[in-house]
């Protein structure tokens, strides 16, 4: 069977819904593919939710964020459950120009305070800073299952179809505005079940986060794509009615006696029962497909020497911990394109959840074939083309 469409989304995670969302309520027809059940949880998501943070030095990211922060409160409002909260985002560690960045940040509309450490630490007892601490009243964390279930929701009630226990496994580049995917239905585990069928669409935008090269490197080439796992880990407060903390983000200083046990930069985001902890970026390289592994024991111990230094509101001992899949470009800016008839949005990191309804909007100009070159368009957010159809996979048939 051959199923023939205009638009197929492939991944009907947080980017690809927000792709459909917004290419349906243009009033595109579209098909989302989603090999996890309905009902099932993001691969990508684990038990924390995701920072949004709003200190970035790049003026292209700040405007799209500014451009998310509105289609977030659309979501919100009607969603169940709060998606966004604002609890505050503090910088600190080696971040040059803080005075800059703080003005920056500013100029696009987001509240921003440069502080001394100390005054920081009466703020948020428990928490120890390093010299000067830029504070984002308005930055918090999503809460990324919620997120995606506004975004399907969204996204179906403009007239979005998802089609969830379908893998794509294989993609074919027909021409310049023909695309075929041979498509497996599985079931909750992740089975195949039945026979496979095929879909034949103008265009195809793919949106699977950590299988993207997986999925396209035989069509595409991509930049180089890093895929690991990271160890997010819980820790309890030690006093939970003391203020509320702020997300954190923490940069180490090359070279710094102080940091030379790190193994990269720290995010530290709070929930109810304490605060989530998690290298960034870091993790030994993995096939996505593979299931859990034990915890790395470096990890756990580095960010067991972190708490104790760093937050002594936190008990260092009994760290809850689990595991999530993060990709990331070697340059780590974002693949935002389209060549021919294959669009792609890729190398987000989780602490890039804050941009997806804005690279949703990005997707969808590109879907139908426009986007733009000025700020916040393609080009712009992800620098020049970011990849290119392998001219030996493209076929005929």
């Amino acid at each position: 069977m051959v199923l023939s469409v205009d638009t197929v989304i492939v991944g009907g995670g947080a980017l690809g819904s927000a792709a459909a969302w917004q290419l349906a309520r243009r009033g595109a027809d579209v098909l989302v593919l989603e090999q996890s059940p309905a009902t099932g949880p993001e691969p990508a998501a684990s038990f924390s939710a995701h920072p949004f943070l709003v200190a970035s030095t790049d003026s292209v990211r700040l405007a799209m964020l500014r451009e998310a922060v509105p289609e977030w409160a659309e979501l919100e409002a009607s969603s169940e459950h709060p998606l966004v909260s604002r609890t505050g985002a503090v910088l600190h560690g080696a971040v040059p120009d803080l005075d800059d960045l703080t003005e920056l940040v500013q100029r696009f509309g987001f509240e921003a305070e440069a502080l001394p450490a100390a005054e920081a630490e009466r703020r948020w007892p428990g928490l120890v800073f390093e010299e000067r601490v830029l504070s984002t009243p308005g930055a918090g964390a999503v809460d990324p299952l919620a997120a995606v279930a506004a975004l399907r929701r969204a996204a179906a009630v403009e007239g979005a179809e998802f089609r969830h226990g379908h893998r794509v496994t294989r993609v074919r580049v027909l021409g310049d505005d023909e695309v075929r995917l041979e498509v497996q239905p599985v079931d909750d585990a992740g089975e195949p079940v039945g026979d496979g069928e095929a879909v034949v669409a103008r265009q195809a935008v793919f949106a699977v986060g950590v299988w993207t090269s997986k999925l396209l490197g035989r069509v595409i080439a991509l930049p180089h794509t890093i895929v690991g796992r990271s160890q997010p880990t819980r820790y309890s407060r030690l006093h939970p009615l003391a203020a509320p903390w702020p997300v954190l983000s923490h940069r180490p200083e090359p070279g710094s006696r102080r940091h030379r046990s790190w193994p990269g930069a720290v995010d530290a985001v709070p929930d109810p029962s304490g605060v989530v902890l998690r290298w960034r970026d870091v993790g030994k390289v993995v096939d996505p497909d593979a299931g859990p592994a034990r915890p790395d024991p470096r990890q756990r111990t580095a960010l067991q020497r972190y708490v104790r230094e760093w937050l002594p509101g936190a008990d260092p001992e009994g760290g809850v911990e689990t595991w999530s899949v993060f990709a990331r470009t070697a340059d780590t800016q974002f693949v935002i394109d389209r060549i021919g008839p294959v669009v792609v949005g890729a190398g987000l990191p989780e602490r890039g959840f804050a941009f997806v309804p804005a690279v949703g909007r990005i997707l969808a100009d590109l879907a139908e074939g426009s986007g733009g070159t000025g700020p916040g368009g393609p080009r712009s957010a992800a620098g020049p083309a970011r990849f290119s159809l392998l001219p030996s996979r493209r076929e005929r048939s």
